[in-house]
């Protein structure tokens, strides 16, 4: 591999560790070769041969992300122990996925962005708990990377779910889901469920926690949500009956 080669590989390293963008090499370049002009005209020619278009640095990064996937998989093979960590995204995803509400979430996504969406669907909605004095006073969107944000959304369509069923009703939009007693249930528990993960994920930042005590919140969290799933002599009850702030269902 030439210098030239070489110095286009660790510039376009750089370039992704920082978070640049692709053509930020291009940029480089040319401060390099004003520089040179300034301190080493001798060695201009050298610079104006580092390859940093765009479509370089772009590729040269993807050879770099192969190259340390492959070092990884030799490593691996020697591992006696892996550790997984995944970001407040991923974990968002795999919990919906596995707890099995993406059919109370998709529901309540579109009841919100109905209400929320519409300038003025909005402000007849926030008319009417003003004018019936609810303890909430609006409906709050979910950014699909926060799960804090969803756990919100989801307890806030639960305590205002009959003045939603009213104003959607109303607006000739109805929403069948909120007079289906087990539709209700799931919602019920998946509020719960959020909050317990929400929970789950501030102990987990607490400093100074030793491994042994992560993995025992993490079982703590298991056991109530495996207790929530047991079935109830066959009735569709509220999952989580059995928890602190849990809610009931007639």
């Amino acid at each position: 591999m030439s210098a030239h080669t070489k110095t286009s590989y660790v510039i376009s390293h750089k370039i992704a560790r920082n978070s640049k963008r692709f053509s930020d090499g291009e940029f480089i370049k040319e401060c390099s070769l004003d520089s040179a002009e300034l301190i080493c005209l001798e060695k201009k020619e050298a610079f104006e041969n580092v390859p940093l278009s765009r479509r370089t640095v772009t590729r040269r990064t993807g050879d770099i992300a192969r190259n340390l996937e492959l070092q990884l998989q030799h490593r691996a093979v020697n591992f006696d122990l892996f550790s997984l960590s995944l970001d407040e995204s991923c974990d968002e995803v795999l919990c919906k996925s596995v707890l099995k509400i993406n059919h109370v979430v998709d529901v309540v996504t579109k009841i919100v962005n109905f209400i929320r969406a519409r300038a003025l669907n909005h402000r007849q909605f926030v008319a009417l708990l003003e004018e019936n004095e609810t303890l909430h006073h609006d409906l709050g969107y979910h950014t699909a990377v926060r799960w804090l944000s969803l756990g919100e959304m989801l307890k806030s369509v639960w305590d205002l779910r009959e003045e939603i069923q009213d104003f959607c009703v109303k607006e000739g939009n109805g929403i069948p889901q909120l007079s289906d007693a087990d539709w209700i249930a799931d919602l019920g528990f998946a509020v719960d469920v959020t909050a317990l993960m929400t929970e789950l994920n501030v102990k987990l930042q607490c400093k100074g926690l030793f491994v042994h005590e992560m993995y025992n919140l993490v079982k703590a969290f298991m056991r109530k949500v495996a207790a929530s799933l047991k079935p109830n002599g066959g009735q569709h009850s509220h999952p989580l009956a059995n928890t602190e702030g849990s809610r009931t269902f007639s």
